[in-house]
Formats: C-alpha cells, sequence, structure tokens
C-alpha cells in the first residue's frame, strides 16, 4: 500500500489517477521527473493534474495567471465564485454541479496548488507564490506544447 491508502479499493483508485496522469503526457516525463528536485517533481505533478482535468486547468488559467498577469498575488473566495459562476454560463455539465461539489472540487484544486507550493495554505485569501520552474522543466513543456500550463502557472 505505497499510497497509505484507507482501503484496496481507494489504493487502485489512487493509481488508476497517477497512471492516468502520466499516460497524458509524453514518455520524455518521466526522466525529467526523476532528475527533478521536489519543487520540480510537485510542479510536475500539478501540471500532469491539470492535463487530465481540464476544468482544474481552467481554475489555474482563469484565476491564478489573472490574478498574477494584473501584479496581483493572493486570491480569495470571491474569485473562486466569479470563476464558478463565468463556467456555469459556457457549460451546461458545470451548471448541473451541485453545490457541494463545487465546493469539494474547490477544496481539492486548492489542495494541489497549495501541495505543489503555488499557494499559501490561508483560509479565505491565499496567498499565490510565483514558482522558480527550473530550466529544463521550462524546455520540456515548451517543447511539448504545453506554454498554457507554464503561463497558468507563472502569470505569463
Amino acid at each position: 500500500n505505497i499510497f497509505a491508502a484507507s482501503s484496496p479499493e481507494r489504493a487502485k483508485l489512487i493509481m488508476s489517477n497517477v497512471a492516468k496522469r502520466i499516460e497524458a503526457l509524453d514518455p520524455s516525463f518521466i526522466p525529467l521527473f526523476v532528475r527533478s528536485d521536489v519543487v520540480g517533481q510537485k510542479l510536475l505533478c500539478l501540471i500532469a493534474c491539470m492535463c487530465t482535468d481540464t476544468l482544474f486547468f481552467d481554475f489555474v488559467n482563469d484565476v491564478i495567471r489573472v490574478k498574477l498577469a494584473l501584479g496581483l498575488n493572493e486570491y480569495g473566495d470571491s474569485d473562486a465564485r466569479k470563476f464558478w459562476d463565468d463556467k456555469q454560463i459556457q457549460s451546461d455539465k458545470v451548471a448541473n454541479l451541485t453545490e457541494a461539489t463545487r465546493k469539494r472540487l474547490l477544496s481539492t484544486y486548492k489542495q494541489y496548488l497549495y501541495n505543489a507550493g503555488i499557494t499559501d495554505g490561508n483560509v479565505g485569501s491565499r496567498k499565490i507564490i510565483v514558482p522558480i520552474i527550473s530550466a529544463d522543466i521550462v524546455a520540456w513543456l515548451r517543447e511539448h506544447d504545453l506554454q498554457p500550463a507554464l503561463a497558468a502557472l507563472t502569470g505569463e
């Protein structure tokens, strides 16, 4: 049980998600991941999440990138509400999500960003921390047409 999961079923679900994220990226991701430091590995994991969850990518792009592009270094609950309001207009699927599901997704997204070192863990308003991304990772992202993910995390 390498994931310290609470049950065998949970371990299988975690493994399935990890495999899906790895498969979403070019195989050259693996050697890059292995030779990266912990900070780089966390960013690569976050980028893999962004590649497999378009709603999460949209959240990072529409909230984090926009805030950074405006020179702002924090986001709050009002930004998240605006994101959900905009997405409900754009997508029937998102419009049909319950409030509980939106809250759970937002909590997950906040945890992803915090775990990757992109935000702090404050309740309410969270500070955005622009990552220092290694030249190897930046080059790999550009080579594999993942500039949108890079821009979403850096505000470029």
